[in-house]
């Protein structure tokens, strides 16, 4: 954790590298498990309708999917990097942004 408010910037930008590259490495796998023999296309599958048994700790799980279509594998691997890329950024940024701010305050309370 940085010492001072004004380190938090570069923190912020290491962190979200360091997420946004562990991200992609694993959708990157998610991506192999799906791609098609000829590895050029995705198979990919929406479900249509979940189902649980009725308990609280159960999660949802996926009983009736769509018909299989394809995407380009180029297509898919170029949205899960923008899309992680994003997601990961704004939640760096609102934990980052917090943590700024909290440390901020502490050291203007120090100093009176």
């Amino acid at each position: 954790m940085p010492k001072t408010w004004k380190q938090y910037p570069k923190y912020i930008l290491g962190y979200w590298l360091a997420l946004w590259a562990a991200m992609v490495l694993y959708s990157v796998f998610q991506l192999i498990t799906n791609i098609t023999p000829s590895g050029k296309f995705v198979e990919k599958r929406d479900c249509l309708e979940y189902d649980t048994a009725g308990r609280f700790d159960e999660s949802q799980q996926c009983v009736e999917y769509s018909e299989p279509y394809f995407e380009p594998a180029g297509t898919s691997l170029k949205n899960d990097v923008i899309n992680t890329g994003r997601n990961t950024g704004l939640l760096v940024l609102a934990v980052g942004g917090f943590l700024m701010y909290s440390q901020r305050k502490l050291e203007i309370s120090e100093q009176k």
